[in-house]
């Protein structure tokens, strides 16, 4: 095998060291052979070759791009031609040129040559499908500039610099321009090609559009690197403004004579002028291509890279940047703020450019010029003053009411800032919205308002007070229970709220049953209790109290199954006594409808859920549980329609199901998989329209109407007590991370997060909405959500209102405005009472007042 690798690579080598080869000419397209290249497709077509995307077989399996002459037109001097492209790029190495990896010949002596496949667009193409700056332009510009550059060293010129012998390609995220194509071009010290390489008279070489002047001559002989200097300024002047410096049209239109006039003669505009030329619709679509506006555009253009590319494209070569590095440095410099070769050699200009790389230091040198010239006349002043005094004692007086002004003045001054810091303190403590803000907003503006400074602006307080009003993050929770701190006192665990909110029951650690006033922190009953709580709700009435409990707190495999439920009840006087205490074995939760109150059993044992009404000891329902019994989480609409029942599946790798029961047809509706990990908390809505599930890996909520999905938590929530809906409200609550976060179920998103006042707490909502009870094992705290009445809004005026009046009894609110109406409101309810247009005020009302009558 290895003398057989050797023969092969002995056949691929020719003369010049670049490996050869031969092929068959028959089996050249799309599909063929050619050596160790499978053709695959054609990348394209130039005067006398074919470029095929092509695999390459061995010794590597890559994929290149594979030019051959094409069948019929291989004459001597195209066969020259093609041998000093190869040639060409063979002699370069730079990671912006595209690289020659082997060449060969077919049976019938055309050559090919295998190059580097490059991947990309031209890079005009590139700039505008990006979207890239001028300065993103610029620094693509400067890769181009260093390759050109390393061909010039090589003593190569490329002859036909253009966008689409410049492709841009991505290695990795980095956008890399690669050229190509040196098919016309010519080397300066040494030939190419053995064979002789003939430009015939007359023959343009290269694309008018990009073509020097020197180039466009008839001969075209004495040319240098400096003719791609010229069309490099051809390139960054369509980069920079969408636009060649000579319409295609025009340059062509007149025939070759015309043209090479054109190119040697006629100065093109600058880049700036440039852009008044093209369409408005075009420009708008160019500047939006540079991510900019057109009057932006045009500024960053006139001055210096108006200058750069009209120097690069000057018809004197002599007077061109002599080197396609030179034209980089220049770029860079601009890039760099400092002043270009390009620039006019005036001193205003390089002490601007000065100026700008140093503006610090210049600002700071005025500010002290300034200063001292200040300081001087004020001494003058003072020497003369001094001069001008007659008496010492004069002196002195004058000076001492000086010092009493400054006092003044630093006073007055010192309670002005004091008030704008106070304002702005208020406007942050808003804007960030912590639990309870009003009052610190409210203690702000007051002390703003007691100061007597100028600035002082009534409305302007007024409003940012205003702003507080109808944020219930802003109000402040009230602690309502605080258990003492000795290790042996009994921890609160189950906690609810009154359906009037003025009362709450607390279940303790050791049983105890309590009652308590939420406005004055005043029990109202207790009962003591030996059973661990596990479950406490009110009656629809609130008359009523119901509270399971068990033996001991132990996990779910541990629990006995002799759960108690005890019946509290309000009797004629007012007070709570206990009526009934009922055992009702496996009970896990209750809850309270309007038919009643319901328990919620699970039986692991004969692996069943059931639903019971307690006092009669009724079955209303009875399902089979799949999956692990131990860990099982219920619950049911109020409204006795649905029963949720969450349990690990085993089978599905922890993953928790979630079984929908519809209770008046007693058979399964529906079966959720939410994918997540074990539930630890599952809710209805009051009204039933959504369900929460939380787990320790996420959350999700489901829209009843159809069970879609429509929120997702990434949170880990562990423990209960985490979620709780709203009444009466699209609101959501949930505890995670030592913050509770309100969801809104219609708008799908966040609308409130503040901090909770303990790490461990629970939550729990009344059943009007206007008040959320949270609370952890040592405290509770109850925080109000009714704000819906502190902020009226009356819509009606179609102009400015410049003032509204009260009637003495306050009960009506008139409004008069820039539109000449008169609107009379009902301020309690915001009905509109009555409305009048004033025809004969002119352009509006400035103001108004109600009469003592109203």
């Amino acid at each position: 095998m290895a003398d057989a690798a050797n023969r092969e690579r002995e056949e691929d080598t020719g003369a010049e060291g670049i490996p050869t080869g031969a092929y068959d000419g028959a089996a050249v397209g799309p599909g063929g052979q050619i050596g160790a290249y499978k053709l695959l497709r054609i990348l394209g077509e130039g005067g006398y070759g074919i470029v095929y995307l092509a695999e390459q077989q061995r010794p590597v399996k890559r994929r290149v791009a594979l030019k051959v002459i094409k069948p019929g037109i291989d004459t001597k001097q195209v066969i020259a031609r093609f041998e000093a492209e190869r040639q060409a790029l063979a002699l370069l190495d730079h990671p912006n040129i595209a690289h020659v990896f082997s060449a060969g010949t077919t049976k019938t002596g055309r050559p090919y040559f295998a190059m580097e496949y490059v991947k990309g667009v031209p890079i005009t193409e590139h700039c505008d499908r990006y979207k890239l700056t001028i300065e993103e332009r610029l620094k693509l510009f400067l890769a181009v500039c260093e390759a050109v550059q390393h061909a010039h060293q090589k003593a190569i010129i490329h002859r036909d610099i253009k966008p689409s012998n410049i492709l841009v390609a991505y290695e990795g995220e980095q956008a890399v321009p690669m050229i190509i194509d040196f098919g016309v071009a010519k080397a300066l010290t040494q030939s190419l090609t053995e064979r002789t390489l003939v430009t015939e008279q007359a023959q343009m070489i290269g694309t008018p559009e990009y073509m020097s002047p020197e180039q466009a001559e008839m001969t075209s002989q004495d040319i240098d690197t400096r003719t791609d200097v010229y069309s490099l300024g051809v390139l960054l002047y369509e980069l920079l403004t969408g636009t060649l410096p000579f319409d295609p049209q025009t340059l062509r239109e007149g025939g070759p004579e015309q043209m090479w006039r054109l190119i040697r003669e006629q100065d093109p505009q600058t880049p700036s002028v440039r852009l008044r030329t093209v369409e408005q619709s075009e420009s708008v679509n160019l500047a939006q291509q540079r991510r900019t506006d057109i009057r932006t555009w045009r500024h960053r253009l006139h001055g210096e890279l108006d200058w750069i590319t009209l120097k690069a494209m000057h018809k004197d070569r002599t007077r061109r940047y002599q080197t396609a590095h030179a034209f980089a440095e220049d770029i860079q410099r601009y890039l760099n703020q400092e002043p270009v070769l390009a620039g006019p050699p005036s001193a205003m200009y390089r002490l601007q450019k000065l100026i700008h790389r140093n503006k610090g230091l210049f600002v700071s040198a005025a500010v002290i010029a300034v200063v001292m010239l200040l300081a001087a006349i004020v001494s003058t002043h003072q020497a003369w003053s001094a001069r001008r005094a007659r008496q010492a004692e004069s002196v002195e007086r004058k000076a001492a009411q000086q010092e009493r002004d400054r006092a003044r003045e630093a006073e007055h001054q010192a309670e002005a800032n004091l008030y704008d810091s106070l304002l702005r303190e208020a406007r942050a403590t808003r804007v960030a919205r912590r639990m309870g803000y009003r009052e610190e907003v409210f203690r702000a503006l007051q002390q703003a308002r007691d100061l007597d400074v100028p600035q002082r602006n009534h409305a302007e307080l007024r409003s940012e007070g205003i702003a507080c009003m109808g944020d219930f993050i802003g109000l402040q929770p009230k602690q309502i229970l605080a258990q003492p701190q000795e290790p042996n006192a009994p921890g609160i665990w189950w906690a609810v709220l009154h359906p009037t909110d003025a009362m709450a029951a607390f279940g303790l650690a050791d049983g105890t049953v309590l009652l308590r006033d939420v406005h004055s922190a005043r029990d109202l009953a207790r009962f003591d209790g030996e059973h661990f709580p596990c479950g406490l709700c009110f009656g629809s009435t609130g008359e009523t109290l119901l509270s399971l409990h068990m033996p001991n707190f132990l996990s779910p495999k541990q629990r006995p199954a002799e759960t108690v439920a005890r019946l509290f009840v309000r009797a004629q006087d007012g007070n709570w006594v206990q009526t009934r205490k009922i055992a009702i074995p496996h009970a896990v939760a209750c809850m309270s409808t309007a038919a009643g109150f319901r328990v919620l059993i699970v039986d692991r044992a004969s692996r069943s859920a059931r639903i019971t009404e307690p006092l009669s000891g009724a079955l209303l329902h009875e399902s089979y549980l799949i999956g692990d019994v131990n860990q099982v989480m219920v619950d049911m609409t109020p409204d006795d329609r649905w029963l949720a029942v969450a349990v690990v599946e085993p089978a599905s790798g922890g993953a928790s199901i979630v079984d929908i029961w519809d209770l008046a047809q007693q058979q399964l509706l529906m079966r959720l998989e939410p994918g997540l990990a074990q539930c630890t908390d599952l809710r209805f809505s009051p009204d039933a329209r959504y369900l929460v599930f939380l787990s320790q890996s996420g959350g999700l909520v489901y829209a009843t109407e159809g069970w879609q999905r429509i929120g997702h938590f990434t949170q880990q929530f562990r423990g209960g007590g985490l979620a709780i809906f709203l009444p009466r409200s699209h609101l959501l609550a949930l505890l995670s991370a030592a913050q509770i976060r309100f969801w809104d179920c219609q708008r799908k998103d966040y609308v409130a997060v503040f901090r909770q006042p303990s790490s461990d707490s629970v939550l729990s909502a009344s059943d009007d909405g206007k008040a959320l009870l949270m609370y952890s094992l040592r405290e509770a705290w109850m925080h109000s959500l009714d704000v819906r009445t502190e902020k009226l809004v009356l819509e009606g005026h179609t102009a400015y209102v410049p003032n509204v009046a009260f009637s003495p009894d306050g009960a009506r609110l008139a409004s008069v405005g820039k539109d000449r109406r008169l609107r009379v409101w009902d301020s309690v309810t915001g009905a509109l009472e009555c409305e009048r247009e004033l025809k004969a005020l002119g352009q509006g009302v400035a103001s108004g007042r109600l009469r003592d009558t109203g």
